[in-house]
């Protein structure tokens, strides 16, 4: 996405990545920024098959939101964890849903092969509907506000596999390792417009279930956050 790719892989290697192609102009100090991340990483076993790991994913979510705290309040804005996997509330899950089909389009519209013909620019919109992810007390703040959408899946080799390539490796043969994606998108919350979306591949040695790997991706993913 010879080895054998997960499909992320396979998307960054024959798409275009999208960038910022809505013009925004430098929020103001104090800008509210509602985050909610989401991960999912799985162990890669010897045998091929993929065992969902939950305190993998509870660690790489910490750790990324703690990055994009520290990296959203060194900009003068004010950064609130939004734990979606943690409320009841049917309508913010319903627009991170609809958020996360919208930036599968944003993705598969990357191809050349699959682009939209109709979409020319960068337009893209999860709906005002969006609104309703701002907390009751901050809904009388005058501040800018926006959604921040991060969103990392994939998976990490066990001892097993890691073992297996290196014998795969000796006999001239390799197999497919794991690999992991992060994707994320910025929401103005005023009218749900998509202003800003970033897929990224996870770099080798880069381990995002730690403040440190979770910290150098974020810094990666954000370098042309339009803030």
């Amino acid at each position: 996405m010879a080895f054998i790719f997960t499909s992320s892989f396979a998307t960054h290697a024959i798409a275009e990545t999208p960038k910022t192609y809505v013009k925004i102009e430098k929020p103001a100090d104090g800008t509210f920024v509602i985050n909610s991340t989401e991960a999912s990483l799985s162990e890669l076993t010897a045998t091929g098959n993929l065992d969902p790991k939950v305190e993998w994913s509870k660690n790489a979510k910490q750790a990324l939101t703690k990055a994009a705290n520290e990296y959203i309040t060194e900009k003068k804005y004010k950064f609130i964890a939004l734990d979606i996997s943690d409320t009841d509330d049917s309508d913010a899950l319903q627009i991170v849903k609809l958020n996360d089909a919208v930036t599968d389009s944003i993705q598969l519209n990357s191809f050349p092969m699959a682009k939209l013909p109709t979409k020319t620019d960068f337009d893209w919109t999860i709906g005002e509907g969006a609104q309703k992810l701002v907390p009751d007390d901050l809904k009388s703040e005058n501040g800018q506000k926006y959604a921040l959408f991060i969103t990392t899946k994939g998976s990490y080799s066990s001892g097993g596999r890691k073992a297996l390539l290196v014998t795969a490796m000796l006999v001239g043969g390799s197999i497919p390792m794991g690999g992991q994606d992060v994707r994320a998108s910025l929401v103005d919350l005023k009218d749900g417009k998509v202003v800003w979306y970033k897929y990224d591949v996870v770099s080798f040695g880069t381990d995002i279930r730690t403040e440190e790997g979770a910290k150098a991706e974020i810094e990666k993913l954000f370098k042309e956050l339009p803030f």
